[in-house]
């Protein structure tokens, strides 16, 4: 699976996945599915650890989203093309997409039991 590019231009994610662990060069990393097309055809891991203006820009919308990752819909973009350059993150006000696979989700927060369970089904 290709890992997500950003850019400085705003670029849509809908977040399919819940985060897990990636081996990186420099280690593990967290990482979640998400897909950057409007008909899901573009599936990639979206990198999501140690970026601080990331993790201040999806909370907001993780916590509206009853604590979870797999769901979500928003923009992102860096400010600059500078590699140090912070992440800029906008809630698309109508998150629904009649193309999306996932717009049924329902929308409930998950016990530590529903999240193990779903690990090991492979869901």
């Amino acid at each position: 699976m290709d890992r997500f590019q950003i850019s400085t231009s705003w670029q849509t994610l809908y977040i399919l996945s819940e985060p897990y662990l990636v081996k990186t060069r420099r280690g593990y990393a967290l990482s979640v599915k998400a897909s950057y097309t409007d008909d899901n055809t573009q599936i990639c891991e979206f990198y999501i650890s140690g970026i601080k203006s990331l993790a201040d820009g999806i909370e907001p919308l993780r916590s509206e989203n009853f604590g979870n990752f797999q769901g979500l819909c928003f923009q992102v973009k860096k400010q600059s093309s500078e590699r140090t350059s912070p992440y800029e993150v906008k809630a698309i006000e109508n998150n629904t997409n009649s193309n999306r696979s996932d717009t049924n989700i329902k929308r409930k927060q998950l016990t530590y039991m529903d999240k193990l369970w779903a690990k090991i089904n492979g869901d």
